[in-house]
């Protein structure tokens, strides 16, 4: 496959290929005894040509649009795996279009070199690898003045060794259309002609996995009956709560239930009816739940990915554990131990009755079952408090008193209980509470 310098390779080889056909023309003419007039070859934009000399005609290539090949932009798709590995490199297929369009000094030069120009492209509809590697090759010795040095680069874009050979075509543009690309450009019009040159293909050398061959191929037929979710009973749960799900067809080999990825075994199972426990080391926050059939080939041993179910959503709330200071003073530091793990990529933050306070991000990688949050002293400013340690503001400050105490992860609230032992001193008030002092 070509590199990302094979666009520009193409440009060079066609301004190659229409060189060359005048050099020749020079001293082999079309009409005996008629030579063409000197012409010089540029491949540059249409407002860079130098249109007021007088002693030199032009022929110029302007590459105005690059289009996805539609025959190839699907080839070796998918490139990544669902954890967004590299699977392989697919080629980027591209064809280009090319406006060439001929400058005369003099009465009929232009239509002489575009004539000439537009008969050598009709019988090139293909550009060999010989020629694209013939063509290339001057480049790698750029360092004159035909060849300036920051050309050499072009060498190596390994055109001539893609799977596909450049074909040439004509297009044909309407004089609307014609009109509007030289009004964008916004030079005055010359006689000039589209072709579509296909296909050229870019492609990555990042390195791919390259799967082992295959030994023994195993087949086993299956009826095909997925899952379907139809409802979950509670939506909204804590880590150890049992689930009922209903829905069709939820009975199969290898049950399992997905929470985003956090596979867990059914506690019973029938075909319209599953109940299974929250993992304890769920994230906290919606989650999303399916039913995966998984399937036991025989060889090789082992359940592998068969049918899932559609995704029904339920809320995970985080619990507050029982181990909570009974106080903490304004300026120390109130440390949680908190259920599910949280992450560090979680958003997470203390609630004292209706004060919100944001919590610090956790440590880089893994989990944390601990919630540090120091408690703001008295601000001098009251609308306006902030912390190294917090990140975030604080509209106001926290007064001595005892608060409701939760914790919001991600959107899901910890929950407050109604304290119904009659010997504490929090009865009939719902728990837990936290004091802070002065």
């Amino acid at each position: 496959m070509s590199n990302a310098l094979a666009i520009a390779a193409v440009t060079a080889v066609l301004r190659d290929l229409l060189d060359n056909a005048f050099i020749d023309a020079s001293t082999h003419p079309p009409a005996p005894g008629q030579p063409l007039p000197l012409v010089k070859v540029s491949a540059v934009s249409l407002d860079k040509v130098i249109t007021h000399s007088n002693t030199q005609n032009q022929l110029n290539l302007f590459l105005y649009n690059i289009v996805q090949n539609a025959g190839w932009r699907n080839v070796d798709l998918p490139s990544r795996d669902a954890g967004g590995n590299r699977l392989r490199n697919p080629p980027l297929a591209l064809d280009l279009y090319y406006l060439l369009t001929a400058y005369g000094q003099t009465d009929f030069d232009a239509e002489l070199l575009l004539g000439y120009a537009m008969q050598c492209l009709h019988e090139t509809p293909v550009l060999t690898r010989q020629e694209i590697q013939k063509s290339l090759t001057s480049y790698a010795f750029a360092g004159s003045q035909d060849f300036p040095t920051r050309w050499s680069p072009i060498a190596s874009s390994d055109l001539a060794s893609q799977v596909e050979q450049i074909k040439i075509a004509p297009v044909s543009m309407s004089i609307e259309e014609m009109s509007k690309l030289w009004a964008a450009i916004q030079r005055p019009y010359r006689p000039s002609v589209a072709y579509h040159i296909s296909v050229v293909l870019i492609e990555s050398v990042l390195p791919v996995p390259s799967p082992l061959p295959v030994r023994q191929i195993s087949i086993r037929p299956l009826p095909h009956f997925p899952p379907i979710i139809e409802s979950i009973t509670p939506q909204i749960v804590e880590p150890g709560t049992l689930i009922r799900i209903e829905g069709r067809n939820l009975i199969g080999d290898g049950l399992k239930v997905d929470f985003d990825g956090l596979l867990a075994d059914s506690e019973s199972a029938s075909p319209n009816k599953v109940s299974v426990k929250i993992p304890d080391d769920i994230r906290a926050g919606v989650r999303t739940v399916r039913i995966v059939h998984a399937f036991d080939f025989g060889q090789p041993s082992g359940l592998h990915q068969g049918f899932q179910s559609n995704g029904a959503a339920i809320m995970v709330l985080p619990q507050i554990l029982p181990s909570i200071p009974p106080s903490v003073a304004r300026g120390g530091t109130l440390t949680l131990k908190v259920k599910p793990p949280i992450w560090p990529d979680q958003r997470v933050q203390i609630l004292l009755d209706d004060i919100r306070i944001p919590a610090p991000p956790g440590p880089p990688s893994g989990a944390t079952i601990q919630v540090t949050l120091p408690i703001p002293i008295k601000p001098a400013h009251p609308e306006r408090y902030t912390t190294k340690s917090i990140t975030g503001t604080v509209q106001k400050d926290i007064p001595a008193g005892t608060y409701r105490l939760r914790i919001r992860v991600d959107g899901a609230e910890s929950r407050l209980i109604l304290d119904t032992d009659s010997t504490s001193p929090t009865y009939d008030q719902y728990i837990p509470v936290i004091e802070v002092t002065a």
